[in-house]
């Protein structure tokens, strides 16, 4: 059961601390913590949560830049 209490503190936290991250993390906290508890694979469970976590704002990584450089762009 340290795996609901693992994940359900790093959903929390990332709801409390950084919103931003949230539709990143949570899917991550529910897979790993599935995983974890019903699988019993704690080390799996940890890379799905860091391959979700680092992987998956990766693809959206161009979305994301075009507005930062759009900004940059418009102050220069």
């Amino acid at each position: 059961m340290w795996g609901v209490l693992i994940y359900g503190a790093i959903g929390v936290w990332c709801v409390l601390l950084l919103p931003s991250a949230v539709t990143f993390v949570i899917p991550a906290a529910v897979a790993a913590g599935v995983i974890h508890v019903v699988r019993g694979r704690p080390y799996l469970a940890a890379l799905v949560f860091l391959l979700i976590v680092i992987a998956a704002p990766l693809l959206f990584w161009p979305s994301i830049s075009t507005d930062v450089l759009d900004d940059l762009g418009s102050i220069l």
